[in-house]
């Protein structure tokens, strides 16, 4: 550590500032140059401000100290502050120490809300030579490439499964449609054989969550059973809860099984969100768990099957403090039920992508609780990066 240097931010930086002030009007959903904001992405626009590699420093908002690199060209808004490193150092190394810092303890040493550059620029950093910056910004960003080349995929084969309901049971267009004539129903046409019915029909079971007694000690105590939120659903595999229950609270609470979707009822943009389980959980009352009954549908054809009602639910969804849906609305929504062999012709060819991208996210989900527990001890030495072997690391990490 002796090599080691202790500076200020504002010593170890070419350029630290935030960007400018950017219009509403002048982004857009889709475009070119990313607009980054206080809380990440805020959509598109087509002149950047910036180019190169930067740390991200979120000014305001919900994340107000929140830490990203970039690398590229965008718009910086006035709400991000941009810090590249000097000559003398790294620019990713500086935006992964960054992220450890916790920076959004200072915001309230600022006279307005928010950071203030004046402020980050005198916050005390620790620097490794160049050198080990190099090494340690390779070692973590190798692990960082990964887990977003995982989450790319992930989102492609999802699409790909996708894509082929929507060919299959909303534009009808399933192999031998063009022999099958197409027939009136309560739905409107519908290929002759199918029958329009509602989701209730599609299920096996549908139930709602429970919270058991936070009164009763013993329900939380030794958390061991994976208890959903609606936070913690995000349209894909359940692969762990942000709360716990204990055995005892499994038992006095409500109980999944693997293969259940669970569905967010409660909450506004929420209603309508989705997960997967994969084992044995509990969640509470603000999400409902549903399970393909095999007669007539399947996990893959039940779960799209709803991602296709969202828009539907929401706008039937009620209430003054908090907008939400009901058992009975949800199991009441109109669903096309298919002749067998579409369904399980269907499932063959959609199962395998949707399957694939359930293993790749809980890689993704491994490789970033590995970077996390890393990078605070390798940013300040505690760990010397070139005692590690990444293949070694990785290959134990995802069997």
């Amino acid at each position: 550590m002796s090599e080691w240097r202790e500076a200020r931010l504002g010593e170890v930086c070419s350029r630290l500032r935030s960007g400018t002030n950017i219009t509403a009007k002048d982004i857009h959903e889709v475009g070119e140059v990313p607009v980054f904001g206080g809380n990440g992405i805020r959509g598109y626009t087509s002149e950047p401000n910036f180019s190169g590699e930067c740390a991200i420093i979120g000014r305001q908002g919900a994340y107000c100290g929140n830490v990203r690199y970039f690398n590229g060209a965008a718009r910086m808004s006035e709400h991000a502050v941009v810090a590249v490193a000097d000559a003398g150092n790294n620019t990713r190394f500086l935006a992964y120490l960054l992220s450890t810092m916790n920076l959004g303890r200072l915001s309230g040493q600022a006279a307005q809300p928010g950071l203030s550059v004046k402020i980050l620029a005198q916050e005390p950093v620790l620097m490794p030579p160049l050198d080990l910056q190099a090494r340690v910004a390779s070692f973590v960003g190798s692990i960082d490439d990964l887990i977003e080349n995982k989450r790319r995929r992930v989102e492609v084969l999802e699409e790909m499964a996708r894509a082929i309901y929507r060919e299959w049971f909303v534009k009808f267009r399933y192999p031998g449609h063009g022999d099958v004539p197409l027939v009136d129903s309560a739905l409107g046409p519908i290929p002759e054989g199918w029958v329009a019915g509602k989701v209730g029909q599609l299920c096996l079971r549908v139930q709602a969550g429970a919270t058991p007694r936070r009164s009763t000690p013993e329900y939380w105590a030794e958390p061991s059973v994976d208890w959903y939120k609606t936070g913690d659903l995000t349209d894909g595999v359940l692969i762990g809860s942000s709360e716990k229950l204990s055995n005892a609270g499994l038992k006095a609470g409500r109980t999944f099984e693997p293969e259940t979707i669970l569905m967010a009822i409660y909450g506004s943009p929420t209603v309508g969100r989705l997960g997967l389980l994969t084992s044995l959980a509990s969640a509470n009352q603000a999400a409902l768990g549903l399970v393909a009954n095999p007669e007539v549908s399947t996990t893959e054809h039940l779960w799209f099957t709803l991602e296709i009602l969202r828009e539907h639910l929401n706008q039937i969804a009620q209430g003054a403090a908090q907008q939400n849906v009901s058992k009975e609305k949800v199991i009441g929504c109109d669903a096309i039920i298919p002749p067998r062999e579409v369904l399980e012709d269907f499932t063959r060819r959609a199962a395998p992508s949707w399957r694939l991208s359930h293993e790749l996210a809980r890689q993704a989900v491994v490789l970033e609780s590995l970077r996390d527990h890393l990078l605070p001890k390798l940013v300040t030495g505690e760990i010397d990066v070139s005692a590690l072997n990444l293949d070694a690391l990785l290959a134990e990490q995802v069997a």
